[in-house]
């Protein structure tokens, strides 16, 4: 049985392998979530001598680039320095273009110095914000400022597509020629898997006058590839060659469950209650933040909200003059938002009702339900005067 020091001599006094390249999601129009799996020669390790393998790998570092739809590169790699911990195996990159087609690389580091970068992902497009509007297509750009566009790919056959909303993909491509016989209808094949896996695949057809169909009913947030073939009255082409990777868009949060409170009632306050909610379905894409509502009955009409200040856990009911107001705190990216508060300054013997509403890159999700109601414990007297 190999000890600490054999793997350390074995694997650690060298830079790390080569890693396998990385699969990539997009979050939203800027956002896509990297993962990866570590060098072979650190999962090697890892069958062996537990304490050894910190020493092996000290983290990791992504860079990415655009590219075209021949996968030629546009413009230098972008590597912002940061590093990741060698216990993750995936990190959420930012601030990249909707409509923009990407490859990313990722490579381990260790004492001895950097591994080889590894092999550009597959190609990713983001999606586009369903706010933006088509741009022209300028034949000077190297970049594509619009999927409906009529780049070379799209020409030779390669069918090109938008998302414009969360279960929808937009589909166009050039016919071919017909060779004396009219097109009749096109089949279009589509899955998540690149590899076009029976199991994952299906295919519908639409009429030969059209060059462009809307696939409806697919997951959002999700990756879609697709591949097409033309028909006429003598046979079948041969299939397209597949799309580059086209991401539905992703939706806000759904709403939260009305939110309970927490804590015994032999613990309760006069004049704070504590919350709790469960974090609701938001496409795996993290909640930031949530906002709460407070209220003196269930309509919520005479609501106020509670600003969550710099303490986190802690809120106060804007508008009531126990406890100053304080800002909304800044989250990193790696803190999750919290799923329980301590409202305070409120008012003793005073039922409140609570709704919750969650927060992403995408956008807000609707208020939740009014919460049961949750009374306050009456106060002491006031001093005498």
């Amino acid at each position: 049985w190999a000890g600490p020091e054999d793997f350390e001599t074995m694997f650690g006094r060298h830079p790390p392998a080569k890693m396998c390249k990385p699969t990539v999601r997009p979050l939203n129009a800027f956002a896509v979530v990297v993962k990866w799996v570590p060098p072979v020669d650190v999962a090697a390790q890892r069958g062996g001598a537990g304490g050894a393998a910190r020493r092996l790998i000290r983290g990791y570092r992504i860079r990415y680039r655009a590219v075209n739809l021949d996968d030629m590169p546009i413009g230098d790699y972008v590597d912002n320095g940061e590093a990741w911990s060698p216990d993750v195996s995936q990190a959420t990159l930012k601030w990249l273009r909707s409509g923009l087609c990407y490859g990313f690389e990722i490579l381990a580091f260790n004492d001895m110095g950097d591994g080889e970068w590894s092999d550009s992902s597959e190609p990713v497009m983001m999606p586009k914000r369903p706010e933006e509007r088509p741009l022209a297509y300028d034949e000077t750009s190297p970049y594509l400022p619009s999927l409906i566009a009529t780049p070379r790919s799209h020409q030779e056959g390669q069918p090109l597509g938008v998302s414009k909303a969360a279960d929808c993909i937009e589909l166009s491509w050039k016919p071919p020629c017909h060779r004396g016989a009219e097109i009749v209808a096109y089949d279009i094949k589509y899955s998540k898997d690149p590899k076009f896996t029976p199991h994952c695949t299906k295919e519908i057809s639409t009429p030969g006058t059209s060059s462009n169909v809307s696939v409806t009913n697919l997951e959002s947030n999700t990756i879609y590839y697709f591949m097409h073939r033309a028909r006429n009255e003598v046979g079948q082409s041969t299939w397209s060659e597949p799309s580059h990777g086209i991401a539905t868009l992703a939706r806000p949060p759904q709403a939260p469950a009305p939110p309970l409170r927490l804590g015994a009632p032999e613990t309760w306050q006069p004049t704070e209650i504590n919350i709790k909610w469960e974090a609701p379905e938001s496409d795996g894409i993290p909640i930031q933040h949530y906002r709460v509502n407070v209220g003196r009955n269930a309509s919520m009409a005479d609501s106020y909200e509670a600003e969550i200040g710099g303490k986190r856990g802690v809120g106060t009911l804007t508008g009531h003059r126990h406890l100053p107001s304080t800002p909304r705190p800044m989250y990193t990216k790696d803190l999750h938002a919290l799923t329980q508060l301590r409202v305070r300054g409120l008012r003793p013997n005073t039922a409140y009702h609570f709704q919750v509403m969650a927060q992403n890159q995408v956008g807000d999700s609707p208020w939740s339900a009014p919460s049961a109601a949750m009374k306050t414990e009456v106060a002491p007297p006031g001093q005498c005067g």
